[in-house]
């Protein structure tokens, strides 16, 4: 059995920087546990009992620990991130530990259903405490819980008993659009406080995904994994969104930023269309006058009214400019950064068809879209129904 190292690294749990981080540092913690504990259920639990590391010569590295030891590594990754979190202890029940997670890895004889049983109390725990303390912590919470199980193919006959048929019915499940929904809905509440662009990026791969429900299992779970370890840095605030993006990258935005400013200033044409007629005719006029005066007096008057009416119309011009400027000015980093959203997307998006995600134009650029559920589908599989006191 195989944990991969990367869902049990460390610097997921160290307070993000705040000068190369945005959104909320807790709320990203809180994702990434509720993806670290689906990891924990959803892996086969080591039997083995903890043996020391043999005497080599060399100092292991994470992927040169046991099984035994690093999922008790991971355990104590989500009791850390936990403790930063520094949510206000339950006057009734016990705080959420991996305590009893640990002592049945480490009693003798223990068996899987021992310990699976201790890290669905621990997710309870965990469930009720953060929804509790923070809306927001029990939304990312749930969001990390139900996007890990997405990427592991949870219920498809496990990592270590690959069940095709039981593969492609999880694969469908896992994408149904009563989930999608629910994540995308989550995506949308917490998208001030996820880091800059990845909302929006990973609520367009889940609808990429979704049109992939009937791909090759083997395929889809080799994409899964790359897709998922991107979804997990970018949300969890460990990678910055734009470090994705190439030069090309980056030329594509500009070029679809330029173009819907151009389409803006074709709207502001047509908004301000009475001033720049007035101007035109102002000018128009003043050029008959020119060209019918017959007298050096006429012309000496016309020249007069010549001048007045360039003085008018670069006092006009400059104030539509300067509105048009204003204008420009207060959409130029909404624009850019919904373009930037979109490149984002492009870039993280790992579909088994191995095509690149077709960009958006226009104003769906950066909007996020809930989209309701068909009429006669159930609502299924989610557990993450709004709490009801009902």
């Amino acid at each position: 059995m195989i944990i991969p190292q990367q869902e049990t690294s460390l610097s997921s749990v160290a307070p993000p920087n705040p000068e190369k981080h945005s959104g909320d540092p807790r709320v990203q913690r809180a994702f990434t546990i509720g993806w670290q504990v689906a990891q924990l259920f959803a892996y086969p639990v080591p039997l083995e009992p903890l043996e020391p590391h043999p005497l080599d010569g060399e100092l292991p590295g994470l992927d040169q620990l046991s099984a035994a030891r690093r999922y008790r590594l991971l355990a104590r990754t989500i009791a850390a991130a936990y403790e930063t979190l520094s949510v206000p202890q339950d006057p009734v029940g016990p705080a959420p530990s991996v305590d009893a997670t640990i002592a049945a890895l480490n009693r003798a004889g223990h068996t899987a259903d021992e310990v699976r049983e201790a890290v669905l109390a621990l997710h309870v725990q965990l469930l009720e405490a953060l929804n509790a303390a923070d809306f927001r912590l029990g939304k990312a919470y749930g969001m990390g819980r139900l996007l890990s199980e997405t990427t592991t193919l949870v219920g498809a006959g496990g990592p270590d008993r690959p069940d095709p048929a039981g593969q492609q019915r999880a694969l469908e499940a896992l994408f149904a659009s009563d989930r999608l929904l629910v994540l995308k809905r989550w995506l949308s509440a917490l998208k001030s406080d996820l880091p800059d662009h990845t909302a929006y990026a990973v609520s367009r791969s889940l609808e990429a995904w979704q049109g992939q429900h009937r791909a090759d299992p083997d395929t889809a779970r080799a994409a899964l994994r790359s897709q998922g370890h991107i979804w997990r840095t970018l949300l969890s605030g460990e990678k910055a969104a734009v470090d994705l993006l190439s030069a090309g990258d980056y030329v594509a935005a500009s070029r679809a930023m330029l173009h819907r400013m151009a389409r803006l200033g074709a709207v502001l044409v047509r908004t301000f269309w009475w001033g720049i007629l007035i101007v035109v005719a102002a000018l128009a006029a003043t050029i008959v006058g020119v060209s019918v005066s017959g007298n050096l007096t006429g012309v000496t008057k016309a020249i007069t009214n010549l001048l007045a009416s360039l003085v008018a119309l670069g006092v006009t011009v400059k104030g539509l400019s300067m509105a048009a400027a204003k204008v420009a000015a207060k959409l130029e980093v909404p624009l850019w950064q919904s373009e930037l959203d979109e490149a984002v997307a492009v870039a993280s998006t790992r579909i088994p068809s191995g095509a690149t995600l077709a960009r958006r134009s226009g104003g769906t650029v950066g909007k996020l879209e809930v989209l309701p559920t068909p009429a006669g589908e159930p609502q299924r599989g989610t557990g993450q129904e709004e709490p009801s006191p009902a």
